[in-house]
């Protein structure tokens, strides 16, 4: 097995436990070391996975540094007290990209509409495989125009994630009762990175 990996589960499970508990202490003392674990995360998913391969690291960093991110909201909601139980924190620091824990309070809950978030999410992740593809044909077309090519596929691969699974995940949310927004909803006209993230 995988060394680095037992490593990196074993830090995602201590960031998720952190995160249940350090909450039930005050903000003077939560918002300190919650800010100390964001850093320590950084620090040791960049040095953990120096030998491993770019896409690895790439996927190890950024899961680590959202779980880490998931610390310091819940000690900035939920200082002194924790509304969500386990399974309700587990659902949003593991299952949901936004920064919102007070909406997975109610999980589960009555159905709530998400059948026009489903239908994004499909539409979008179907652009993005056209873009995907459209950056291929240019690729092989103009061997000298690697520019286009890669933001085609860059395009492609956010309209598959940002602006499709993510929408799905909503859709899934919400048909169980959580209120949860469409993330990314218009970024060029967000003025703060609240609006952004919902």
């Amino acid at each position: 097995m995988d060394l680095t990996l037992v490593y990196l589960l074993s830090f995602g499970l201590f960031l998720l436990l952190t995160g249940y508990f350090l909450p039930r202490l005050g903000r003077h003392i939560t918002r300190p070391i919650s800010w100390v674990i964001m850093i320590g995360t950084v620090v040791f998913s960049v040095f953990i996975t120096l030998e491993q391969t770019a896409l690895y690291r790439m996927i190890a960093i950024v899961s680590l540094q959202l779980l880490s991110m998931k610390v310091i909201v819940a000690t900035e909601t939920y200082a002194g007290k924790n509304k969500l139980s386990f399974l309700q924190w587990c659902a949003f620091s593991l299952g949901w990209f936004g920064m919102r824990p007070a909406l997975f309070e109610h999980l589960p809950s009555k159905v709530l509409p998400f059948i026009n978030l489903l239908l994004k999410g499909c539409l979008r992740i179907v652009v993005g495989i056209v873009l995907i593809n459209l950056s291929a044909i240019v690729d092989k077309q103009f061997h000298n125009n690697y520019f286009l090519s890669e933001l085609l596929l860059l395009v492609g691969l956010s309209f598959i994630l940002h602006f499709g699974i993510l929408n799905l995940s909503a859709a899934v949310w919400r048909a169980l009762g959580v209120d949860v927004r469409e993330l990314f909803r218009s970024p060029y006209r967000s003025k703060s990175l609240k609006e952004i993230l919902g």
